[in-house]
């Protein structure tokens, strides 16, 4: 099998000097090497565009997350000022929802409406119909494994989870984490006590379209602080 996958010593031998010698497969050497200087040049070329883009992805995201931040501070301020009340919410697609936080695992990230792909690129996305702060039910936030989600690859029963909303601050104590098929949307469904669900890709370190999802439970263990 070894010699069949890989050519013995012989054929070894005739192949590097048939290679050598260039001519006997038509391809002389200065052609050989401008051929290879171009197959450098494009990876080179390409690998220089990929880190641009992943760049201008990660400046992007950034600027969005701090743009949200911003806008929690207001609408923390018209909370307290009486002008903003969680019955009159209603979050528009790509809007600011609250911010996850948990120093532990180094989770810091902003929630904003819809779970579109361009909204999962400015940060967390709240699946729309789903619970709401400072409301009961089933909230449910997805984010990418590979950004803003990644703190979830060290997440543990027992953590504290905190989402900061207009309103204050609900703590959310994980419970579970398991990993399910992509169709498996059993934890997404409404529950009638208060509680956090987060959905990302799993696992962390696969390359390309994971195959499976990572789906973290935490209940709610106090009601809103001011």
């Amino acid at each position: 099998m070894a010699r069949f996958l890989f050519g013995s010593h012989a054929a070894g031998s005739w192949e590097e000097s048939s290679w050598s010698s260039g001519r006997s497969l038509g391809f002389p050497h200065r052609r050989v090497a401008r051929l290879l200087g171009g197959i450098k040049l494009l990876c080179l070329s390409l690998g220089v565009m990929a880190l641009a883009y992943c760049g201008m992805v990660m400046v992007e995201a950034a600027a969005g997350q701090a743009r949200a931040r911003e806008v929690l501070k207001h609408l923390r301020a018209q909370f307290l000022a009486g002008s903003w009340s969680h019955s009159s919410w209603a979050p528009a697609p790509g809007s600011v929802v609250g911010s996850l936080e948990n120093p532990r695992i180094g989770l810091s990230v902003m929630v904003l409406e819809g779970t579109d792909g361009n909204t999962l690129k400015l940060g967390a996305g709240h699946l729309t119909g789903s619970g709401l702060p400072g409301g009961g039910g089933n909230m449910v936030i997805a984010g990418h494994r590979d950004t803003f989600f990644r703190p979830l690859r060290n997440v543990r029963v027992g953590d504290v989870i905190d989402l900061i909303s207009p309103e204050g601050t609900d703590h959310y104590e994980v419970v579970w984490r398991r990993v399910v098929a992509p169709d498996d949307i059993g934890a997404l469904q409404p529950t009638r006590r208060g509680v956090l669900t987060l959905v990302t890709c799993y696992p962390f370190s696969y390359i390309g379209a994971a195959p499976e999802r990572l789906v973290v439970r935490a209940k709610r263990v106090e009601a809103a602080a001011p």
